[in-house]
């Protein structure tokens, strides 16, 4: 409490659940915090995207200092932009502290929630809201990249920019592209529509100038308006079912981890 000890966390004590239960046994007698994260499959990354505050691959024992890399995510999209309307890429997380000792064996049942949100980009159909034909359309933001393990979701300060592309087949479709981000204001985002050896840019803010913000466990919706170039509408709202907010692993029927539904 009085900063003179950090709360110490190497990667002995870092753990790979592939079950619903897991348990932990020779803790000493004293107070323990608890970290539960949940993130994206894949390549198995599982507790791989630890790291810490300073180094590429985290020998960091600080836990304040302890971040989610978030990044391997981020290039996922980016190659396949269409892997966010098939695939939970949302990063769950829950904090806990507890008194354990050998006579005061205790057992949790732990809830996470969603610490990401989601984009939205709805450009309507392109038929519709441009005169040449459009080849295909591209998302260019500045997001943050890695987010700290404890108890707030506060944002590391460095931003990664990153581009989404949809190509378009059929110009009477509409044309949506979604993309799972950590929470935080979008700088410098641009939507470019390509017409083949040209292209158009489109400033990604509100009707307001203000930028667009990406909140936990929230979609937002940004709806391109061809009438009023560089004003987009902007909606924020919960995801679709409440529930899948939330990865219980107390047990039972309804748990689903994939969180795709």
């Amino acid at each position: 409490s009085d900063g003179s000890e950090t709360l110490h966390c190497d990667a002995s004590n870092r753990f790979d659940l592939d079950g619903s239960t897991y348990q932990l046994e020779g803790l000493k007698g004293q107070w323990y915090k608890f970290a539960f994260v949940c993130v994206p499959a894949l390549n198995d990354m599982g507790s791989a995207m630890f790291v810490g505050e300073t180094k590429e691959y985290s020998e960091e024992h600080d836990f304040n200092k302890l971040m989610v890399d978030y990044q391997p995510v981020l290039d996922y999209q980016a190659l396949e932009p269409t892997a966010a309307n098939n695939n939970d890429l949302s990063v769950y997380r829950e904090i806990i502290d507890r008194w354990v000792d050998a006579t005061n064996p205790t057992s949790e049942d732990v809830a996470l929630t969603r610490v990401t949100g989601q984009l939205i980009l709805d450009m309507g159909k392109p038929a519709d809201q441009f005169e040449n034909p459009v080849s295909s359309i591209t998302l260019t933001v500045a997001t943050p990249s890695r987010f700290y393990i404890r108890d707030q979701v506060i944002v590391d300060d460095n931003t990664s920019e990153k581009e989404f592309t949809i190509n378009v087949s059929d110009p009477k479709t509409r044309q949506i592209l979604r993309v799972s981000l950590l929470p935080g204001e979008l700088t410098d985002a641009k939507v470019t529509v390509n017409y083949g050896e040209t292209s158009e840019e489109f400033v990604l803010q509100n009707e307001n100038k203000e930028l667009i913000q990406i909140k936990k466990n929230t979609r937002t919706t940004v709806l391109f308006n061809g009438m009023h170039p560089d004003e987009f509408e902007v909606r924020y709202a919960g995801f679709d079912d409440g529930n899948d907010a939330v990865i219980d692993v107390s047990g039972g029927d309804k748990d689903e981890w994939n969180g795709v539904n």
